[in-house]
């Protein structure tokens, strides 16, 4: 038996609104927005912690919002740049 898609079940949604069922397709809805909860629940949990960030990309965080707070100004954002610029990049696994 074939699998039942999003599209297909938006299409008989949309079945049932033009026939006036309006209670059985809001029903229909809330059970698609349900399992579209529950997946994105179970994506979350399967998601690996974040790794433990190095001090110096906690320093630049910092300074970048401290840069936010300031309304940006050039010199600061010119020298937070340069700050990036002379960290070592992280190599790739």
């Amino acid at each position: 038996m074939a699998e039942v898609t999003e599209s297909d079940q938006i299409l008989a949604i949309r079945d049932l609104l033009r026939e006036g069922r309006v209670n059985e397709a809001d029903k229909q809805l809330n059970e698609m927005a349900e399992k579209i909860r529950q997946e994105m629940e179970r994506k979350k949990r399967e998601m690996p912690p974040p790794a433990k960030r190095t001090l110096a990309e906690l320093q630049i965080d910092f300074a970048d919002q401290v840069c936010d707070l300031l309304g940006n100004p050039p010199r600061l954002t010119n020298l937070i740049e340069e700050i990036k610029a002379e960290q070592p990049q992280p190599e790739p696994h």
